[in-house]
């Protein structure tokens, strides 16, 4: 009888260990995790074409068939690239947290048509980009990433040759509408 308790004490000082170990290895990851995050200091936004290429502040440009549902947070519009074509845009803030949409009533003319502004928002970690410039001297901000809109302005990281100096943020689409209009006659 002895033997059976000696033996349940011990498994449960055992299994009690193994949790500790476990929750303190979870904890380490998560605070190393913060620490990481808050190496990325500086936030940049940039304002890109619909074809994704840098292009200068606050250049709009004309959309079609926009359908709003702000309530739902679904968004519609096609948009003209910059040479040819057309692409159809939806965006769904609701279960995509790296988009935003921000709906402006600016357009001084009645009859203006709908524009479209986007903006990507980064954040840099200036330790990591003067690693990379001291190391390799080109390449200094790159993204870590698999989704080709995470590096529409840098490029993503080699690996083993330079270090993630950069995090997207998010895709801001900024919608300008009419001053005049009421946006729930897009739907």
């Amino acid at each position: 009888m002895e033997d059976k308790k000696s033996e349940i004490v011990r498994a449960s000082a055992i299994f009690l260990l193994f949790l500790g170990v476990v929750a303190g290895c979870w904890f380490l990851s998560t605070e190393y995790a913060k620490a990481l995050d808050a190496k990325f200091d500086q936030t940049v936004t940039y304002t890109i074409n619909p074809n994704g290429d840098k292009s200068g502040d606050g250049a709009m440009y004309g959309i079609d068939n926009l359908k709003l549902n702000q309530e739902e947070g679904y968004y519609t519009w096609k948009e003209y690239l910059t040479f040819n074509g057309s692409v159809d845009k939806t965006v769904d803030t609701k279960y995509d947290t790296t988009s935003e949409v921000t709906v402006v009533k600016d357009l001084k003319e009645a009859d203006a048509e709908p524009l479209v502004e986007h903006q990507i928002v980064y954040k840099l970690n200036r330790e990591a980009i003067a690693n990379n410039k001291e190391k390799h001297h080109q390449d200094t901000v790159c993204v870590k990433g698999g989704e080709a809109r995470e590096s529409y302005v840098y490029p993503i990281c080699k690996s083993g040759w330079n270090t993630e100096s950069a995090r997207f943020v998010k895709h801001h689409y900024i919608i300008h509408l009419p001053e005049n209009t009421d946006p729930a006659n897009y739907r």
